[in-house]
């Protein structure tokens, strides 16, 4: 289990700061009997979070602010157990499978809170466009579908809203509707080809989503797989 810890602005309640000892930048592990020691600093207020997929993300405070020097000998983080979501990433016109397109499940629209552990634990669909996600939060979730590709790189291909409400939810079909690509060469005011430029698509939304690329030596960039719509190209 990955141990963390958020150190708490005063008077605002919000959390700032690294993870582990005194709200450095480290992470701690539990061992085999799920026990952990971590440091925290005296007079200050804290949050401590366990997480581990499949389980939920649990949080507990520690409030330092009026120990001079005394040691926590006992916090315990209670975990549940998350649901399981399985299902299918096909294309919207001929019903193919589609293969190596990651799939995310957000408690928001914007996709912005992950209902599963960490991000680290988005999946990529399989060969046969299956997918699994362990670890969701019940309750109303949206599923995105994302391009392959680097973080830096991904864009939303397709949104599916579900309602999870048991341990395990099954036969959910995410249907991809057509895309495209886009190529195009970057030029001086000579017409000479500008190696090393970087490229934006911005769409409208919404979501609103940017892609980046990078022209190659002869100023050639290219988008691949994009939704159908309007798109502003950027060029600096």
């Amino acid at each position: 289990v990955v141990i963390s810890s958020q150190k708490k602005s005063p008077g605002q309640g919000r959390s700032f700061g690294g993870y582990g000892g005194y709200g450095g930048d480290d992470e701690i592990q539990t061992d085999d009997t799920g026990a952990f020691t971590i440091e925290l600093r005296e007079g200050d207020a804290y949050s401590v979070t366990a997480t581990l997929s499949p389980y939920l993300p649990a949080t507990v405070p520690v409030d330092l602010t009026a120990v001079k020097g005394l040691p926590i000998a006992s916090l315990e983080i209670a975990m549940k157990m998350g649901s399981t979501i399985r299902g299918i990433v096909v294309r919207e016109d001929d019903g193919e499978p589609v293969k190596g397109v990651g799939v995310r499940a957000g408690s928001g629209g914007w996709f912005g809170g992950f209902g599963h552990a960490s991000d680290d634990d988005a999946v990529k669909t399989a060969a046969d466009g299956r997918f699994e996600l362990k670890g969701v939060a019940s309750g109303i979730l949206d599923l995105a579908v994302y391009s392959s590709g680097d973080d830096y790189q991904q864009q939303v291909l397709a949104q599916k809203r579900v309602m999870v409400k048991r341990p395990l939810m099954e036969g959910v079909r995410i249907e991809l509707p057509p895309t495209g690509a886009i190529r195009g060469v970057c030029k001086d005011a000579d017409g000479a080809p500008l190696a090393y430029v970087s490229v934006v698509l911005q769409d409208a939304g919404p979501p609103p989503s940017m892609r980046h690329a990078q022209t190659d030596a002869q100023g050639n960039f290219t988008f691949d797989s994009i939704p159908e719509g309007k798109y502003q190209a950027y060029a600096t």
